[in-house]
């Protein structure tokens, strides 16, 4: 016949080591779990609040906001028609417009068909810039009277300038690709009189830089009845230069008539 266990000891009311875990009903938890629980949700939203930010730009006030910031920057009205964004890809404006000075009629001083850029969000949240901009059908309108006024007088004259700041260097720069695709200038007189405007069209232009300071360039473009007998004249440049600003520079430009161009 087997013994009957011991009776278990008495109870002294303390928790053990291994029971601290459980905490009785009606306890309210300590504070370092309220925190906890604080920090938790404050990460959450402050995420929720990142990710949604470019959504924003679809919004009309939103885009109001920015185009009146830039207006003050340009001294001109500014215009933007559509505005999207995400950090996963990228961010987005069309149909942007910077209008004329008061009293000019014409074709606004400049309009971009669209501007898309793409910023590598880990490299932004650790201090670096690296971003691709891709800019398409940017139009420059110069109109010109026969007294010399001309509708880009005063641009930024008026706007805000941040001071440049001497102090930085070479290694502080961005990496960044611009892509410049079908832009075009055209400089045309108004009033009685006024001749055939003159043209460059099909703007292309490519420019990289790093952070070591380098910068990379190609150009080309065409301008119009410019060459002799009133053909196009296609110009080409590109250049690869470093953090000093050394390198070589190539230049391609036919034989033009440039007594047409300066009438």
């Amino acid at each position: 016949m087997l013994d009957a266990p011991p009776p278990p000891p008495p109870s002294s009311g303390r928790v053990s080591p291994a029971d601290s875990t459980a905490i009785p009903s009606g306890v309210a938890p300590t504070k370092p779990r309220r925190w906890l629980r604080r920090l938790t949700w404050f990460v959450v939203f402050l995420v929720a609040l990142v990710t949604a930010a470019p959504f924003a730009l679809a919004l009309k006030p939103v885009r109001e906001f920015v185009a009146a910031k830039i207006s003050k920057t340009l001294g001109r009205t500014t215009t933007i028609g559509g505005a999207s964004g995400s950090w996963w890809g990228g961010f987005e404006v069309r149909d942007v417009e910077v209008r004329n000075p008061d009293g000019w009629q014409g074709d606004p001083l400049v309009s971009v068909d669209r501007v898309h850029v793409d910023v590598k969000f880990v490299k932004l949240i650790t201090g670096s810039i690296d971003a691709t901009m891709d800019v398409e059908k940017p139009v420059v309108t110069l109109l010109r009277t026969k007294e010399g006024r001309s509708n880009a007088d005063g641009l930024m004259s008026d706007g805000e300038r941040a001071p440049k700041d001497r102090s930085q260097t070479d290694s502080s720069m961005p990496t960044l690709v611009v892509r410049v695709r079908n832009g075009r200038v055209v400089a045309q007189e108004v009033g009685a009189g006024a001749g055939v405007a003159d043209e460059i069209d099909a703007i292309t232009l490519d420019v990289e830089t790093g952070p070591d300071g380098r910068k990379i360039a190609a150009f080309s473009a065409t301008v119009k009845r410019a060459a002799r007998g009133g053909g196009d004249a296609p110009i080409q440049m590109s250049a690869t230069l470093s953090g000093t600003n050394e390198g070589p520079v190539a230049l391609t430009i036919p034989t033009m008539d440039l007594a047409r161009l300066s009438r």
